[in-house]
């Protein structure tokens, strides 16, 4: 994984969608791909799963399945209280936000992409 910044940022109301576009190319290491907002615009060859927070999350389950990468990506909101994506490990734990002035999320679910 490559730590990769956003370039857009959150303002007056509208998600640019750009700290999404920044954990793809962190997990990816794939430069200068376009700015979606929805995760599964970024792998139509992939199958997009969630685990949502509120429930019981158990990332030991996650061996099981033939991951297409070594990380999750976990969405909820900043502090900023906007929405927000971040990067962690198969543990739930931070390892990147995107945002150089963030800390993470109030993550409501987490991402990961299975290899069919």
């Amino acid at each position: 994984m490559k730590k990769v910044y956003q370039k857009e940022f959150y303002e007056s109301g509208v998600s640019t969608g750009d700290c999404l576009r920044a954990c793809i190319e962190s997990i990816t290491e794939i430069d200068n791909l376009p700015n979606y907002t929805k995760i599964g615009h970024y792998f139509p060859i992939l199958k997009e799963n969630k685990l949502k927070v509120d429930e019981d999350v158990d990332f030991e389950m996650l061996e099981f399945y033939n991951l297409a990468f070594d990380f999750v990506i976990g969405i909820g909101q900043s502090a900023r209280k906007c929405d927000h994506a971040c990067v962690y490990d198969l543990k739930g734990n931070l390892v990147h936000d995107p945002d150089p002035s963030c800390f993470g999320v109030n993550v409501r679910y987490f991402y990961y992409f299975v290899i069919e």
